[in-house]
């Protein structure tokens, strides 16, 4: 078989330099597809698959927020707390339901029920991993998805002049529509990726193929992504936005992120803070979606509550027309 495999190699390489000129460096596309897809799987891996804290602090749009980010798999515990500027906001997640509560800090002390899930997969509820893994995201999709993924094609695979062989230059475009199903191996969450927006990325070999700077353009925008590493443990991450229009490219001020990821040591667990009570709210609710009775259950719930409505209405329109008479 070791014969065959070479024939194999031999021929890609033949079709690559034919096909795609001198826009492709094999041997880096084949570093790429190997070496660098394992260390952006196995990034994502570590935050996902071990207890870990992270901290995020910045701006969105010009306005001030702050993150923190708690992980526990073993206990099925996970957390994303966001503070705002006259509000707060978590997300949790816990074995037996995941929750969103809100705290408008000017208006109200308390917290308020958002949203609550039953049977849900903990990584589907969480829209802020961009924030927690920068380096190894280009835009919210994992920079594997480049090579594993059918939708994209890549068309520049190049190492940087001058740079010695440490940063390359990556080069794609999406040539289908992708709808990312929830629960795919290693999925962080749901996007949906259209055709014909190209990308470029640049990744440094030397720091683990970790990203430093993005561009995606798709009709109308063009969005920037550029991920500095200021000490061990910390990243600079900034996001720029254009309005890519007639007159040419102009940057929309209103738009855009720049903050500071800080990775450290994770406090020791606490559970209080995974359940509704701790946020002063009653579980109540939680235990009527306890346990999981699958979608005859919520039917025929829903059907019964419907038929004593019902009977309900009915009855208080013939009290009101005995009154009447």
């Amino acid at each position: 078989m070791r014969w065959l495999r070479a024939i194999v190699t031999l021929v890609a390489v033949a079709y690559c330099s034919i096909t795609r000129g001198d826009e492709i460096d094999v041997q880096l596309l084949a570093r790429l597809q190997g070496e660098a897809c394992r260390a952006w799987a196995s990034s994502i891996d570590e935050v996902l698959q071990k207890d870990s804290e992270r901290r995020i602090e910045g701006h969105h749009r010009g306005r001030p927020r702050k993150f923190l980010w708690l992980n526990f798999p073993d206990e099925k515990c996970r957390l994303v707390s966001c503070e705002y500027t006259r509000s707060s906001e978590v997300c949790g997640s816990n074995p037996k339901y995941d929750f969103q509560v809100l705290r408008a800090t000017d208006e109200r002390p308390e917290f308020e029920l958002l949203a609550l899930q039953r049977d849900v997969h903990a990584g589907d509820v969480f829209d802020e991993m961009q924030a927690v893994i920068p380096d190894v995201l280009w835009f919210g999709h994992p920079l594997y998805e480049l090579f594993d993924s059918k939708a994209f094609r890549i068309t520049k695979a190049k190492w940087v002049a001058g740079s010695g062989n440490g940063l390359a230059e990556i080069r794609a475009v999406s040539i289908a529509d992708v709808q990312y199903q929830p629960g795919e191996p290693r999925r962080v969450f749901s996007k949906m990726l259209r055709k014909g927006v190209e990308m470029q990325v640049f990744v440094d070999a030397a720091n683990g193929w970790k990203l430093q700077n993005a561009v995606c353009s798709t009709p109308g925008w063009i969005l920037h992504q550029t991920v500095q590493q200021n000490q061990p443990g910390q990243q600079a991450v900034e996001y720029t936005v254009y309005r890519d229009e007639r007159g040419g490219a102009q940057l929309d001020p209103k738009m855009g992120d720049k903050y500071t990821v800080t990775t450290v040591p994770p406090r020791p667990f606490e559970p209080e803070q995974f359940y509704l009570p701790h946020y002063g709210l009653s579980e109540t609710t939680a235990n009527f979606l306890l346990p999981s009775r699958g979608y005859i259950w919520t039917f025929c719930v829903l059907f019964v509550g419907a038929i004593g409505f019902r009977l309900l209405a009915h009855w208080l329109k013939k009290k009101q027309r005995k009154i009447a008479s």
